[in-house]
C-alpha cells in the first residue's frame, strides 16, 4: 500500500511550487535595474517590499483559515497554490504587466499540462447494491424500532 503522504510529490504539486518559487527570480530581476522602476507602478523599491508585506500577511491571515475549514489536505493545496500564484500575479503587475501577462498565460500552461491528480485512496464512502442497501436500511429501522419499542415504562 502506497503511503498517504507520497501524492504530493506528483508533477502537479511540484511545478505549482516552481510556479511561485520562480518570483524570488523575477524579483531579483526587477531589483537589479533601477530602470525598471520607470516601467512599474512603484516609485522606490521599498515600496515593493512594503507591497510584499502587505501580501504576506493577507496570506498568513487567509490560508490558516482556508487550513480550519478544509474539506480535505489535497483541497487545501489547491487553495494554497491559488492564494500564492494570485498574490504573485498582482506583485508582478505592479512590477511590470507584460510580466504579470506572462506569469498567468504560465498558469494557464501548467493547468492544461499538469491537472490536479484525483486521490484515490482510502475514503469513507460505502458503495450499495440494491441489496445491500435495504439490508442497511433494514438493520436502521430494526436499531431504532428496539430503541424506541415503548418497553421502556411510559404511561400508556
Amino acid at each position: 500500500m502506497a503511503r498517504p503522504g507520497l501524492r504530493f510529490l506528483d508533477l502537479y504539486y511540484g511545478m505549482n511550487v516552481l510556479v511561485i518559487l520562480s518570483y524570488m527570480l523575477t524579483r531579483a530581476r526587477f531589483m537589479s535595474d533601477p530602470s525598471n522602476l520607470a516601467k512599474s507602478k512603484f516609485g522606490s523599491f521599498q515600496e515593493l517590499s512594503k507591497m510584499e508585506g502587505q501580501a504576506l500577511t493577507l496570506l498568513a491571515v487567509a490560508l490558516p483559515l482556508k487550513f480550519y475549514r478544509r474539506v480535505s489536505l489535497d483541497g487545501f493545496m489547491v487553495d494554497l497554490f491559488f492564494y500564492c500564484k494570485s498574490a504573485m500575479a498582482l506583485l508582478m503587475w505592479y512590477m511590470d504587466y507584460r510580466w504579470s501577462i506572462l506569469i498567468v498565460l504560465s498558469y494557464l500552461a501548467l493547468a492544461m499540462l499538469f491537472p490536479q491528480p484525483i486521490y484515490r485512496g482510502p475514503t469513507g464512502a460505502v458503495e450499495f447494491t440494491p441489496q445491500t442497501f435495504h439490508d442497511t436500511v433494514m438493520a436502521a429501522e430494526g436499531r431504532a424500532g428496539e430503541a424506541g419499542d415503548g418497553s421502556g415504562g411510559g404511561s400508556g
